[in-house]
């Protein structure tokens, strides 16, 4: 994992607990698979069952707009004061993570 997928991964995690997007934009649709779980026979338990699934995230076009508006309206610290990463991921990485969500991301 490079240093940048690395930032991407944590920033993300970041972005959507400050932002409360998180359980927002999941929460339709994790009732939606507990709906649909619980209409399907139930199968037995497989112990240690590590496979990957397919899933889909249903994200409406308006909360992704307010996710896009929420980012933009970002107000930023001063840039760190130091050259190294002690006081967490550098400002410039935050805010062209940022500016990737608010622009180039492709939610659909």
């Amino acid at each position: 994992m490079n240093l940048f997928t690395k930032y991407r991964t944590m920033a993300t995690a970041a972005f959507a607990a400050l932002t409360g997007m998180g359980a927002r934009l999941f929460h339709s649709s994790s009732e939606r698979a507990h709906a649909q779980e619980a209409a399907q026979p139930k199968k037995q338990a497989v112990a240690e069952d590590n496979a990957v699934r397919p899933f889909r995230v249903d994200v409406s076009q308006e909360a992704i707009d307010d996710l896009r508006r929420r980012i933009a309206a970002t107000r930023w610290p001063d840039k760190e004061t130091v050259a190294d990463e002690s006081q967490g991921v550098p400002l410039a990485t935050i805010r062209e993570l940022a500016r990737y969500w608010a622009t180039d991301y492709d939610c659909t």
